[in-house]
């Protein structure tokens, strides 16, 4: 989502510019709820938030600290605020939270030792499994070969032949 584009959706739902320079408070409640929609929905610095409406950083920060009060006290400007954030949301997901991230990490590092520990376990079988083969004389060596092939074979064939069948059902 980019900043032209919560631009154009508060000019959508509020009907005013929020780059135009007015001080009246329906311009400025404007502002606040794209300030804390770029805040929220995008990575940009409060410098960028600002430039792009002809405002400073510290404009922008007073705006969104502000904001909650401006919300609490005009039912139309937080109805213009939820309205602008469901139509954002339907493009951008909301930034994920820290504990988001950490709980995440948290579940893939999990998951990533079981399959560590699982594949050691496999290569250790296969260590012996080949271990054992190279103890085998070179004749019988070829007759497992073979038979180890035909076996995986036949199991593929049996696996392509039951999604068939499931797939027919």
């Amino acid at each position: 989502m980019t900043l032209k584009d919560l631009k154009h959706i508060v000019f959508q739902v509020t009907n005013r510019r929020v780059e135009h320079q007015p001080k009246t408070d329906e311009y400025v409640a404007a502002r606040k709820i794209y300030y804390v929609l770029a805040r929220d929905f995008t990575t940009h610095t409060f410098a960028d938030i600002g430039k792009a409406v002809n405002r400073q950083h510290a404009t922008v920060l007073h705006g969104i600290k502000t904001f909650p009060y401006t919300v609490a006290n005009d039912d139309r400007y937080r109805e213009w605020y939820l309205d602008c954030r469901s139509m954002v949301e339907q493009f951008v997901p909301k930034k994920q939270t820290s504990a988001d991230v950490i709980t995440m990490m948290k579940n893939e590092n999990r998951q990533l030792r079981r399959d560590m520990a699982r594949m050691k376990e496999l290569s250790q079988r296969e260590e012996k499994l080949l271990s054992l083969f190279n103890k085998l004389p070179d004749r019988l060596q070829e007759d497992v070969m073979f038979k180890v092939e035909t076996a995986y074979k036949i199991n593929q064939k049996q696996n392509r032949d039951l999604a068939v069948i499931y797939t027919e059902a």
